[in-house]
């Protein structure tokens, strides 16, 4: 285990076990000006690290542009976001030890990226952020600096239940408000949980713990050629007339991002839990033959983006990273 530790930092991942969590306060200095504009920035969430490179941010964003003195214009919004992913591919270039969340569109912004601390503070402690706003109005971009106030909190999910019910639950809520898939359930045979539940005193890692860290990877592998992303990039291209070349630059992911989720907005979209038997004959054994007793695998299938199958396989001693695949 201390091997497999060892190696997880080498290349920058972190088990689930060093999952931490924190809320944030930030604002802008009084009377922030750039280029003849004031800007007025106020934004608060929870930060966690899900572990194995993956970090999420739950986030309400408000902010006002004053224009006047440019002879421009005024504008103000708001915004949440739920569910918004980092991973160490989105590090920025020119702002080292900060890692960078791709934030919802909001009016009259093309496009928004909150930066902050690649690690979190391990007590309460005040800490400088950034805020970047791609061009306002078609004019002129801006990065406000903000500063923060945080506070560690525990964890969502971080303990094992004995109940599957309660899993099952917990998974749910993860699944609908931190993740934003009100309409979505994870579909598990209960009495079968609650055996492998019982079989399993050795897991580190819930079945709740599992469904986050499940969906960061569906959200982040661009890479895998059957993986949901990779589907979404053509969906997305022929939907759009546009023309992909190569790996996605950081715009073209946010626009992928983006149709996935609508695409599993639908109401066929479905998540399972693999317990060894199918649910309504709908659910498939892992194509690769994964096991269950080591393994928490994830079913989810898309069927207005594609026919394709998706496994996502969580170990659940925690030890290794989870991974996805597809089959057609």
């Amino acid at each position: 285990m201390l091997k497999i530790l060892i190696m997880l930092a080498a290349i920058g991942l972190t088990p689930v076990a060093g999952a931490q969590a924190m809320t944030l306060n930030c604002g802008s200095p009084p009377d922030f000006a750039s280029q003849g504009r004031h800007l007025k920035v106020k934004t608060q969430g929870r930060w966690e690290a899900l572990g194995f490179g993956h970090t999420r941010l739950n986030y309400s964003l408000e902010y006002g542009i004053d224009c006047v003195d440019g002879g421009s214009c005024w504008a103000t919004a708001q915004s949440q976001g739920a569910g918004i992913l980092a991973n160490p591919n989105y590090r920025p270039i020119h702002y080292h030890h900060y890692q960078q969340f791709v934030l919802d569109p909001v009016p009259a912004v093309e496009q928004s990226f909150l930066l902050l601390p690649e690690h979190m503070p391990a007590a309460r402690t005040e800490f400088r952020a950034y805020l970047m706003l791609d061009s306002v109005h078609g004019s002129f971009g801006a990065t406000v600096p903000l500063q923060c106030q945080g506070e560690p909190v525990s964890p969502f999910s971080s303990a094992i239940s004995a109940d599957a019910v309660t899993e099952i639950a917990r998974a749910d809520r993860i699944i609908q408000e931190d993740f934003g898939f009100p309409q979505l359930r994870l579909q598990a045979d209960v009495e079968t949980l609650q055996q492998q539940i019982d079989a399993g005193p050795a897991d580190r890692v819930s079945v709740s713990k599992a469904t986050q860290l499940a969906l960061a990877v569906i959200f982040e592998d661009f890479e895998g050629i059957e993986a949901p992303l990779h589907i979404a990039a053509d969906g997305w291209a022929s939907t759009h007339n546009q023309k992909l070349t190569g790996k996605l630059n950081l715009d073209e992911k946010v626009e992928v991002r983006r149709f996935l989720r609508e695409q599993m907005q639908n109401p066929k979209t479905s998540l399972s839990l693999y317990l060894g038997r199918t649910i309504q004959g709908q659910v498939y054994p892992p194509e690769q033959g994964e096991s269950m007793q080591d393994n928490w695998i994830f079913f989810l299938s898309v069927p207005t983006l594609s026919d394709h199958l998706y496994w996502v396989i969580v170990d659940r001693k925690g030890q290794t990273a989870p991974y996805l695949y597809g089959f057609n």
